[in-house]
C-alpha cells in the first residue's frame, strides 16, 4: 500500500475517533458522584491505656486495650 492510502486510513480513523468523542462528551469525564467528600470515616474502635507499678517488685507495666464493636456485641452506652 502506498503512503497516500495509509494517510487516508489514518485521517479516517482520526475523524471517526473525533466524532465518537464529540458524541460521548455530553457527560463529564469524571462522574459527579466521584467528586464527593472522600474523607475517611470515623474510627469504629476505642483505645485505652493504663500504667501500673507492681508494689512488690517495682516493675512498671503498661496495659493497652483496643475495643472493636461488632454486630454480635454492641457497644455499651
Amino acid at each position: 500500500m502506498s503512503r497516500r492510502i495509509w494517510s487516508f486510513v489514518f485521517a479516517g480513523v482520526a475523524v471517526l475517533h473525533g466524532a465518537f468523542f464529540l458524541l460521548v462528551k455530553d457527560e463529564p469525564v469524571i462522574p459527579p458522584d466521584w467528586l464527593k467528600n472522600t474523607a475517611p470515616p470515623d474510627p469504629t474502635f476505642t483505645y485505652g491505656e493504663a500504667k501500673y507499678t507492681d508494689a512488690e517488685t517495682g516493675e512498671r507495666m503498661v496495659v493497652k486495650e483496643f475495643t472493636i464493636p461488632t454486630k454480635l456485641a454492641e457497644r455499651e452506652k
